[in-house]
């Protein structure tokens, strides 16, 4: 018998509004990995224009505003996304507290880093926390998550 919700288990805490975005740079607000044992990023890209570009990075950091960030190496050599792949694709980067703390000692936090090159790129991205040792995880999650419905 469960004894939480999956909206309890899970912190819904860091994420990109769905945007169509111009060539430039975008980084999530990022997770703090002390409060969370894993964390998971889905990131939903829409349309994509003739010569568009995606990179998706997974940074960490030993503060909260990402000042000296490090990109996460191992297992995050994510593929480019272009255009000819058509769009309308999901994309997930999961990363552990343990994995941030063995390729970056001392980092806490991590976040994704959306790069889109050359022309406009429709996508959003939600992070999620769990295995917190926080209970509910739910009570990190920011205010922009204003309804969390659960279906008895």
């Amino acid at each position: 018998m469960f004894t939480e919700q999956l909206t309890q288990a899970l912190a819904l805490v860091d994420q990109i509004f769905p945007s169509n975005a111009a060539a430039g740079t975008v980084n999530s607000a990022g997770i703090d990995m002390s409060k969370n044992r894993r964390a998971l990023w889905i990131i939903e890209i829409g349309a994509m224009t003739v010569s568009s570009t995606v990179n998706i990075v997974l940074q960490s950091s030993a503060n909260s505003n990402f000042t000296g960030a490090h990109t996460m190496a191992t297992n995050t050599n994510l593929s480019q996304v272009v255009n000819t792949s058509g769009g309308n694709l999901v994309v997930t980067v999961e990363t552990s507290d343990e994995a941030v703390a063995n390729q970056n000692p001392g980092d806490r936090y991590a976040r994704v880093q959306i790069v889109v090159g050359t022309a406009a790129v429709n996508y959003s991205v939600i992070g999620f926390g769990s295995e917190s040792g926080h209970k509910p995880a739910s009570q990190q999650n920011p205010a922009a998550v204003s309804q969390q419905v659960v279906a008895n």
